[in-house]
């Protein structure tokens, strides 16, 4: 996800917990959704996003090397 796009959402979050037009256990279940999501996404280089990105002639050189 765009940083920029999470960073907005976040605040947004934040928003909500002050005016209180959402629960504290909604807003802390968002919160750490989109945090770790970002965290997830910059740790883990073999997700499954990254997999699905990947060309086929990735996945046949790597299918060669481990048979």
């Amino acid at each position: 996800m765009n940083l920029e796009k999470r960073d907005t959402i976040l605040r947004e979050i934040q928003y909500w917990r002050r005016s209180k037009l959402l629960p504290e256990q909604y807003c802390d279940f968002l919160t750490n959704l989109y945090d770790d999501q970002a965290e997830v996404e910059d740790s883990n280089p073999v997700s499954l996003r990254n997999l699905q990105q990947g060309s086929i002639k990735i996945w046949l050189f790597g299918l060669e090397l481990f048979p």
